[in-house]
C-alpha cells in the first residue's frame, strides 16, 4: 500500500493547497513524578500543520479540486479517482492524501 509521507511532504501538500501552520498551544499539562519529586513539564507550543485525516483533507483541500471519488472495493480497498490518477489503499486518508498529492504536483 502506501506509505506514510514524510513531514517534508506534509508540508508541500499544505502549502500546496495554501493552508498555513496552525498554532498550537498546550493547556492541561499534568504533573509527573520521577523518583519522588513533582515536576512541571513547560507546555508545548508552537506552529504546525493539520495532521492527514479524512476531516482536514475535505476541509482544506479536496474543495480546491476538479473532480474526486471515493468508493470502497469489495476487496476493503478504498479507491480515491481524480481526472488523471487512481489510488488504492486500506487506509482511506492515504488514499485520499496520495491522489490529492498528484493532483497538486501535475498542477505546478
Amino acid at each position: 500500500m502506501n506509505k506514510e509521507p514524510t513531514p517534508e511532504q506534509i508540508r508541500e501538500f499544505w502549502e500546496g493547497y495554501e493552508v498555513k501552520p496552525q498554532l498550537i498551544k498546550a493547556t492541561n499539562v499534568n504533573t509527573v513524578t520521577v523518583m519522588g519529586k513533582k515536576f512541571h513539564p513547560a507546555p508545548i507550543s508552537g506552529e504546525s500543520y493539520p495532521p492527514i485525516d479524512l476531516n482536514n483533507l475535505f476541509l482544506y483541500a479536496v474543495s480546491k479540486v476538479d473532480y474526486c471519488n471515493i468508493s470502497k472495493a469489495t476487496n476493503g480497498l478504498f479507491v480515491v479517482s481524480t481526472k488523471d490518477n487512481i489510488i488504492r489503499d486500506k487506509d482511506p486518508a492515504l488514499a485520499l492524501f496520495w491522489a490529492l498529492w498528484a493532483v497538486m504536483k501535475e498542477a505546478k
